[in-house]
């Protein structure tokens, strides 16, 4: 389809969806950063609970919220949450390396499997974004 056809093009989404992956870096263990890892587990819970920002942006949109544990140092315990953990945290990077290549493919896949299974769910448009403090 050229640039023109995409501009002029009628089309309408009916069904997008929001994923919020979230996660825990290690490299937070030496105090560089501005939030402890018990936030991103509130963050998560808060998310998971409809209250917020991006809770509130989904709703008035009409767009379907999912929310994604990719390795929360503390587990949410909400049915609603994805759990595609593969350990909790990555390594402080200061010491190791933060995650082996082996496991960063791993996690690709599980992450690209959820969106497969939301496109096979009949979404039509998946935004992705990204919570975790560092």
């Amino acid at each position: 389809m050229s640039e023109d056809e995409l501009r002029t093009a009628d089309f309408s989404i009916t069904h997008p969806c929001i994923c919020v992956f979230a996660g825990d870096y290690g490299i937070a263990s030496e105090g560089v950063s501005i939030a402890s890892s018990e936030v991103t587990s509130q963050m998560v819970t808060n998310f998971a609970q409809g209250g917020a920002a991006i809770c509130v942006l989904a709703r008035q949109l009409g767009w379907r919220l999912n929310v994604v544990d990719c390795g929360i140092l503390t587990a949410p315990h909400n049915n609603t949450v994805i759990d595609c953990r593969l350990g909790v945290s990555t390594n402080s990077f200061h010491h190791q390396v933060a995650m082996t290549q082996s496991a960063t493919g791993e996690r690709a896949d599980e992450c690209r499997s959820i969106g497969r299974r939301r496109i096979r769910a009949g979404m039509q448009l998946i935004c992705l974004w990204r919570n975790g403090h560092r």
